[in-house]
């Protein structure tokens, strides 16, 4: 994306029209980003265009004329047995190995995984808070 806009000069930003944004969406497609990625670049180009409209850079926003893709659905594909015992054998001894187990156990999202605190464990009591903060 940024190697997309460093390319446009304000001279073609000006240019620009919805058959434009909805070419470079198509493009980004092919090219083979998913429709969750595009849509996430149509958001970043439609806030910069958003600016660009206030400081009087252009007439319009271009990008309130496109519809960007749908997002598909996304499908949690649970592990087999099989597979959780190869990981569980692939992990021994991994200094990662107590995370393995604690996603296997309790079927944590992984946006929460990731966000777990080393204060959040009492090694101790054997006991895990979690505390829960909204990341924007």
């Amino acid at each position: 994306m940024l190697a997309y806009c460093a390319r446009v000069r304000a001279s073609r930003i000006e240019e620009a029209d919805s058959a434009a944004s909805a070419g470079f969406y198509k493009k980004k497609l092919d090219e083979g980003f998913s429709a969750t990625t595009v849509v996430y670049l149509h958001n970043v180009l439609h806030k910069a265009l958003d600016t660009a409209v206030k400081w009087e850079l252009v007439a319009k926003n271009v990008c309130d004329l496109v519809t960007p893709p749908r997002q598909k659905p996304f499908e949690v594909q649970a592990l087999t047995l099989e597979q959780v015992q190869k990981l569980l054998a692939v992990s021994d001894g991994h200094h990662m190995e107590a995370f393995f187990k604690l996603a296997l156990a309790i079927g944590m999202r992984r946006g929460e995984l990731m966000g777990l605190k080393r204060r959040a464990q009492m090694k101790k009591r054997r006991t895990l808070f979690m505390y829960y903060e909204r990341v924007c």
